[in-house]
């Protein structure tokens, strides 16, 4: 289900799709333009920031 996934893209595109799709969205160095900037989960600089994990519910992500 989209509502249980993460987008993390830096490609205004990706942000406009993974918006679409009722994913949560990360937008990294995504463009100031982008449509829809303003409704993403979280916007970042670096990717440095952000932690993947993986347990026995699947996937975390979360940001350091």
């Amino acid at each position: 289900a989209p509502e249980e996934c993460v987008v993390v893209e830096d490609a205004a595109a990706g942000v406009m799709a993974g918006l679409a799709a009722g994913c949560k969205v990360i937008a990294v160095n995504a463009p100031d333009d982008t449509p829809g900037i303003e409704n993403v989960d979280f916007e970042l600089t670096t990717l440095e920031v952000l932690l993947v994990e993986s347990n026995e519910q699947g996937v975390t992500v979360s940001l350091r």
